[in-house]
């Protein structure tokens, strides 16, 4: 199977992550460990949401090309 990298998604959740373990250390003074798990949980329901919304776009895509095909058939007939 030949995957795509999206190096700006990446760049972007790395961003996120840092600022996750940033605002759980020093602004609400949580220790390393629990800092560590809090941003480790929030950044696993982004990556969930996000999974769910690429779902989400590629079936409305495959909806959408397959009425367009259906439009074209039924005019060829």
């Amino acid at each position: 199977m030949n995957m795509k990298i999206d190096w700006k998604h990446i760049l972007l959740f790395a961003f996120v992550a840092g600022g996750l373990v940033y605002i759980t250390r020093h602004l609400l003074g949580m220790s390393y460990t629990a800092s560590f798990f809090m941003s480790l949980g929030i950044f696993m329901l982004l990556l969930l949401g996000d999974r769910f919304a690429a779902m989400y776009d590629e079936k409305r895509k495959r909806e959408r090309k397959r009425k367009e095909q259906e439009e074209k058939d039924r005019w060829m007939k």
